[in-house]
């Protein structure tokens, strides 16, 4: 099986719909579909599925620690379930180093081809860290420019989230700490030429960097679109992640503005039905279908998750 988590660095930009389009199109494919709200402070995934008041919640497993899998809630879209947001929630993420653990361990054992995180916005290392351990890490903005500099901010506070921990495991905190503060010194005008650089001078942190890093990679949804033009924005993150950041990045796609469904997003209900948000939707599952489309094959993954 493998988890998804879709986060993004501002709130606004429509994640929790993208998130529940590709629960929905997965769902449609065959797949067995789990659905987490990990969005601490401001739980609304289950708005999405026409359930105003959800009879179990996350927080069940944060204060009382009942098994995830005991609150996995039925949606009426066939093979989608969600876990729902703990509406009790105070905003702050709960998740101690123990509980996210537990908590990736118990995802892992559900019965799921796909599980799917929507997560809170913004950069906290608690939600970096939740993000980080998906197998698959997809961010999502909008055409604007204050969106995409905080998402430009998100990708790089994730990557340097994962990056930290290898300065310690090669004995070299010091010294990256100090080549950093004087790059200027050392002609580094980007995290890809601090890493050479670093690599290239401390051959220990260059082994670690390569074994660890070489998988890591953000797959970019631009929502939202009002003008076809509007999505070179999307090719525009993906080349600053890999020009300033070292990083591999793909760009699957967009999904059109529609200024009636974000009217009465949380005035209907069944905002995800065929009828409701029909254009959105098919927007969504093609998006779906090229991030499945490296998967191995989709027989696979709608077989035994044992």
């Amino acid at each position: 099986m493998q988890i998804w988590a879709i986060g993004g660095g501002k709130g606004g930009t429509g994640k929790s719909f993208i998130s529940s389009g590709l629960g929905v199109c997965l769902a449609e494919k065959g797949l067995r579909v789990v659905m987490v709200d990990a969005d601490f402070g401001g739980a609304n995934l289950h708005t999405y599925f026409a359930i105003p008041k959800p009879a179990r919640s996350f927080g069940e497993f944060v204060r009382e620690g009942t098994p995830l899998n005991e609150l996995v809630l039925e949606t009426r879209i066939p093979g989608l379930s969600i876990v729902a947001g703990d509406l009790n929630s105070s905003g702050a993420n709960p998740l101690t180093y123990g509980l996210k653990r537990k908590f990736f361990g118990q995802l892992r054992k559900l019965d799921a081809n796909v599980v799917l995180l929507d997560l809170g916005a913004g950069s906290h290392h608690k939600t970096l860290d939740v993000f980080l351990e998906a197998d698959r890490m997809i961010v999502v903005t909008v055409p604007e420019r204050m969106a995409i500099e905080n998402l430009y901010v998100f990708i790089k506070s994730a990557f340097f989230r994962k990056l930290s921990p290898l300065f310690k495991k090669a004995g070299i905190q010091e010294e990256a700490k100090n080549i950093w503060k004087r790059r200027g010194d050392y002609n580094i005008r980007s995290m890809d030429e601090f890493t050479d650089y670093l690599s290239s001078h401390f051959p220990e942190f260059g082994q670690i960097f390569t074994e660890t890093m070489q998988d890591f990679r953000v797959d970019i949804v631009l929502n939202k679109v009002r003008d076809y033009r509007q999505t070179e924005t999307g090719f525009a993150i993906k080349s600053m992640a890999e020009k300033y950041l070292g990083i591999q990045a793909s760009f699957y796609g967009h999904v059109r503005y529609d200024r009636d469904f974000w009217d009465r997003l949380f005035q209907d209900q069944a905002c995800l039905s065929r009828v409701s948000a029909a254009r959105l939707m098919v927007d969504m599952c093609r998006i779906t279908d090229l991030l499945t489309k490296d998967l191995e094959s989709l027989s696979s993954l709608s077989g035994s998750t044992e």
